[in-house]
């Protein structure tokens, strides 16, 4: 199938969003700091929930994928830049946050 043109568009704006991010950012994961591996953009609150969200550089962290793993999880704690991602999701989507903390919380369990 064919991608639409609103996909295209919308990947294009992301593509454009992330070089800035790359060009504007350190080269380093914002969650611990590595500079090994493949550090890769993670957005906080994901497209699948807030596709309004998907270039919003303040939704996007430059992330190594153990640490992406603790965002998707909601493991905050465990990372140095991890208030400020709960924090920024608190004050945008207060409902996701609450998602991400309950399921946090019964995979702990």
């Amino acid at each position: 199938m064919k991608p639409t043109k609103k996909y295209q568009a919308a990947k294009a704006s992301y593509n454009v969003t992330r070089a800035e991010i790359y060009g504007e950012r350190d080269h380093c994961c914002e969650g611990c700091g590595t500079w090994q591996g493949p550090i890769a953009c993670s957005h906080r609150i994901p497209v699948s929930k807030r596709p309004d969200l998907r270039c919003d550089k303040d939704n996007i962290d430059l992330m190594c994928h153990p640490c992406h793993e603790l965002v998707e999880t909601g493991k905050y704690d465990d990372l140095a830049n991890g208030k400020a991602i709960h924090h920024y999701i608190a004050e945008i989507d207060p409902q996701y946050l609450q998602e991400k903390l309950n399921r946090r919380d019964f995979l702990a369990a």
